[in-house]
């Protein structure tokens, strides 16, 4: 083994940092990590932590007295009783007779009881009173009793429905062993231990004793599916994610994760029935698994139960929950997000999160875009001081006015450009020899060499040998590469860099990178509502995506309105996204430059003219821009006039001139020649000295 590469559970760790055994992240440190932290020494991230504001979001559940949901005749299903040694069904009913709940194998012999063992009054352990059954299980009965030393506290009794399945006892045996030594918020507490005289000179029958968790499991909340809403799905699966990363930090796997495990309580979410957990490296106990949940027949013969199938049973729980979700609209971009990290959470195995922190930061980040809370710093995209904007935000210069037909770009930069301007990934620094290729393709795709760029990323994906296909870096700069090779605004290559960025947002839902650069592809695609449905989401959560503002003002410029108070209605929205921006942004000027374009563009009317005659000595500008934008406004309010559009205005000022057309042309033309004197060629100067005769006022001979 190669010095520097980190080793867990006996295997080298791939390069994405994570184990595949237990799921963890492992620093190449050359000397093998050790895969069990002490849960003393564990502490939670803050993406695996659920906060208390974030439960007492959830909905309110009524909590039932206990002793009501004792079963009055309780029974295992028939077709839920199998032999405990050879796994053949028992007990079945036959020609017309009734089925037995206890007996003998006809297979092996096996002898087989499916009847509760406790009755109501038995005193168990000398201090639990029993009050009845409250359920079954695959392994065993729950009981509920009182704590005769605690008044008023009840407690939970699960024994073993059949104690002559040695597999069931053996599971037993480990949950005990397991929930002894847990201490987690999310988890079920063990409280005692006890043994109680069985049936005949068969021995001992055991019992766990946990804490009585009051409420409703996440299978009786759909039973209530208005009380749902997308939020709470997310809240429930972080809470469940909290409580599996937890046991993989034990070494441990729950394996059994369904709707039914899950309480939702008057103070917390907790993970219950421990029964089927194991350790990580068990591959010889026999699983117990819920159809529905469970991976596939494949996956599990060929990378056997892992962390992954863990983070699988979660998403098929939450799927379980979003489906029965009203108003769970696919439109949402947040609601969106969710339904992409279950689909990656319930993929291939190669594609899954690798681990429950993975799969619970993602949710934490979703949980942002459906509450419209500011997202936290990306862990995977640097923050670029790039602005996606090619010219809104700028003055026009002197080539604007010397074309006869002028024309105010909408400022959408064209692909290639773009592809120099979207955000970077965070270097990896277990990939260094990859990383640089990557740096060298982003290097080149600035100098426009999407030859070279092209080159250094099959570098890249050789380094990283199979796992290159599904590394979302490489994802990443193939799609700016492709937008790289456009030419203009080419919809080709926008398509191609798009398929790129979708399969980026489906590895990582939560992270806004990929929204911005699908936003752009669909503006270049022609697709304004998309584009308007990711840039609106991005901008509503963070008022550092000035870049989404930006996009989000042009798509809404170039909305085709039904009528001009339509149009004129989606310009005053595209001015209030531009006039977020705050002050303390790099690109502030930037955005209250674009104002100024925005309000003289068409349609225009007098209260436009009257705002930007205020805005524009406010702008941080030297004498130069100063004065073409004045023209540009001066320039504008003579379009209006001309128009007929004067009204009530006709005779005001517009500065420190008088609003006729006399006025205007009087001070078009001074703007015209001031202008002019920024030329550096005598063509461009005397282009913009004809533009000032042509504007100015006739006057008597």
């Amino acid at each position: 083994m190669s010095a520097g590469v980190p080793i867990c559970h006996g295997l080298p760790v791939g390069p994405n940092g994570f184990c595949d055994v237990c799921g963890h992240s492992r620093v190449a440190t050359g000397t093998e990590v050790k895969p069990v932290v002490p849960s003393s020494q564990r502490r939670g991230t803050d993406s695996d932590l659920v906060g208390d504001s974030e439960f007492r979001s959830l909905p309110t559940v009524e909590t039932p007295d206990p002793a009501t949901l004792v079963l009055t005749d309780p029974k295992v299903p028939v077709d839920h009783q199998f032999c405990g040694r050879c796994g053949a069904e028992v007990g079945r009913p036959y020609r017309g007779q009734p089925a037995l709940r206890a007996g003998f194998c006809e297979e092996d012999g096996e002898p087989f009881d499916f009847r509760p063992k406790l009755a109501a009054g038995e005193l168990v352990g000398g201090q639990y009173q029993v009050l009845g059954c409250l359920a079954h299980g695959g392994l065993g009965w729950v009981y509920l009793a009182t704590d005769t030393h605690l008044p008023d506290k009840y407690v939970v009794l699960k024994g073993v429905i059949d104690r002559h399945n040695a597999g069931a006892r053996r599971l037993a045996q480990v949950e005990r062993d397991v929930l002894t030594r847990l201490d987690h918020p999310n988890i079920v507490r063990i409280v005692d231990f006890v043994a109680h005289p069985g049936r005949g000179a068969d021995g001992d029958d055991e019992y766990l004793v946990m804490d009585y968790v009051g409420g409703l499991s996440l299978r009786e909340v759909l039973k209530h599916p208005e009380l749902l809403r997308v939020e709470h799905v997310i809240t429930y699966g972080r809470a469940i994610l909290s409580a599996l990363d937890y046991l993989h930090g034990e070494n441990l796997l729950y394996v059994d994760m369904t709707p039914n495990n899950v309480i939702h309580g008057d103070k917390r979410v907790k993970v219950i029935d421990l029964g089927a957990t194991r350790a990580i490296d068990d591959r010889d106990s026999v699983p117990v698994l819920t159809p529905g949940y469970r991976v596939s027949e494949r996956e599990h013969q060929t990378h056997g139960l892992t962390v992954r199938s863990d983070v699988y049973s979660v998403g098929c729980t939450l799927r379980t929950l979003l489906d029965a979700t009203p108003g769970a609209s696919a439109a949402e971009v947040g609601t969106e997000s969710l339904d992409l990290v279950i689909t990656r959470a319930t993929d291939d195995y190669e594609r899954r999160f690798t681990s429950a922190a993975e799969m619970s930061e993602q949710l934490d980040g979703v949980r942002r875009e459906v509450l419209f809370l500011r997202p936290r710093r990306s862990v995977r995209f640097e923050n670029t001081p790039e602005l996606l904007d090619a010219g809104l935000g700028t003055v026009p210069g002197l080539a604007y006015w010397t074309e006869r037909d002028p024309v105010l770009g909408s400022g959408l930069p064209e692909p290639r450009v773009a592809a120099s301007k979207l955000p970077l990934p965070q270097p990896d620094a277990l990939d260094d020899a990859v990383e640089v290729e990557l740096t060298r393709a982003r290097a080149r795709i600035e100098l426009h060499d999407p030859r070279a760029a092209d080159q250094a990323i099959g570098r890249a994906k050789e380094l990283l040998g199979p796992g290159a296909e599904q590394d979302w870096r490489i994802a990443w700069h193939l799609g700016l590469l492709h937008l790289a090779e456009g030419d203009g605004l080419e919809p080709r290559k926008a398509a191609q860099a798009k398929s790129r960025f979708e399969a980026v947002r489906k590895a990582w839902p939560a992270e806004d990178a990929p929204k911005l650069a699908l936003g752009y592809c669909a503006e270049v695609l022609g697709d304004r509502v998309e584009a308007l449905r990711l840039y609106q989401n991005l901008w509503a959560r963070d008022d550092g995506q000035v870049s989404a503002a930006f996009g989000l003002a042009r798509c809404l410029l170039g909305a085709t309105g039904k009528d001009e108070e339509e149009r004129r209605e989606h310009k005053e929205k595209a001015i209030a996204a531009l006039d977020e921006v705050p002050g303390i942004s790099r690109h502030y000027d930037a955005a209250r430059i674009a104002v100024v374009r925005l309000r003289v563009a068409a349609p225009v009317s007098q209260a436009d003219l009257e705002d930007v005659a205020k805005r524009l000595p406010e702008l941080f500008l030297d004498n130069e821009s100063l004065e073409l934008l004045t023209t540009l406004v001066r320039h504008a309010a003579l379009e209006y006039l001309r128009g007929g559009g004067a009204g009530g205005w006709h005779g005001g000022e517009l500065f420190g001139a008088p609003v006729t057309e006399h006025g205007l042309r009087k001070g078009l033309e001074k703007s015209f020649r001031r202008i002019a004197g920024q030329a550096r060629d005598e063509h461009r100067y005397g282009d913009l000295v004809d533009r000032a005769n042509e504007v100015r006022p006739l006057t008597l001979r």
